[in-house]
């Protein structure tokens, strides 16, 4: 029994994360002035102190109290600057792979899990802990949002979306992330074929022992469906008939939920027959 790639399980529930509205774009820092003598404003209420110019246009104040970020960047939430300086991409080294393939189709859809840093030890003070915990994860919500990004909290720390590498890519090299990796392509994996499976680093090509319909020997490390990297297995060792008619046993069972696989049918060979059945060849 076998199966080609080892498959990780990890599917999550969600729980409450509370979260905030998104900042508005920052204002661009000018505004056109009146008769060419008015001073210009900046984006909201700061007060600027640039002089209007003869063809009528402000120039950029000093200072900036207005709606979005300070940085000029409109995807940044306001008050969550700190959060965002830019550093390297938080991909750990096993999804390397994973996270160099989007990075050169930054614009194709992948399912992503998001990890935040929360400073536990903090001032030993519990409300401080929990205030820089409700900051992250209010910052990181309000960001998605604002790109209008489907995702949902896994638990204190983590969320789970769908996102191009394009959108997570300022969010993964914010300071405040610990853990950005890509999970699956999303119903991508499961159309490919063994050739096609091997070629895309987040699927895992997934095979065991194979039977026909009244045959006497089973083929043994036969491919039989590509999934995503991280699909949920079980452990038991599974018999199954696939929808191409044949009985399967598996090392672990993977593909209860997928299409036209049934667990443990009355016609193909129970756990304990397989045991008598020899391989062919």
């Amino acid at each position: 029994m076998m199966n080609v790639r080892k498959l990780g399980g990890l599917l999550v529930a969600g729980v409450l994360v509370v979260g905030c509205g998104p900042g508005t774009t920052a204002g661009d820092g000018s505004t056109a002035g009146d008769d060419g003598g008015d001073a210009g404003t900046t984006g909201g209420d700061g007060d600027g102190d640039g002089g209007g110019t003869d063809d009528g246009v402000g120039t950029t104040g000093e200072s900036s109290t207005g709606t979005g970020s300070s940085t000029g960047d409109p995807t940044i939430p306001e008050g969550c600057e700190d959060l965002f300086d830019d550093g390297e991409f938080s991909c750990p080294g096993s999804e390397t792979e994973g996270c160099d393939f989007l990075a050169g189709q930054p614009d194709r859809l992948a399912l992503w899990t998001i990890q935040f840093y929360v400073d536990l030890g903090g001032t030993g003070e519990p409300e401080d802990n929990i205030s820089d915990f409700e900051r992250k994860a209010a910052c990181v919500e309000a960001y998605l949002d604002g790109l209008g990004i489907e995702h949902q909290p896994i638990d204190r720390e983590h969320f789970y979306l769908t996102a191009s590498y394009a959108q997570v890519e300022p969010l993964c090299r914010a300071s405040m992330i610990d853990d950005c990796r890509p999970n699956a392509l999303e119903g991508e994996c499961e159309l490919l074929d063994e050739a096609g499976c091997w070629e895309i680093p987040l699927c895992s090509d997934y095979g065991g022992w194979r039977i026909e319909p009244g045959a006497s020997c089973y083929e043994a490390d036969v491919f039989a469906i590509c999934l995503t990297q991280h699909y949920a297995c079980g452990d038991m060792v599974s018999p199954m008939r696939g929808p191409d008619g044949a009985c399967w046993l598996f090392g672990e069972n993977c593909l209860e939920t997928q299409p036209g696989w049934q667990l443990e049918p009355p016609d193909c060979p129970s756990l304990d027959d397989w045991d008598t059945i020899p391989e062919c060849g």
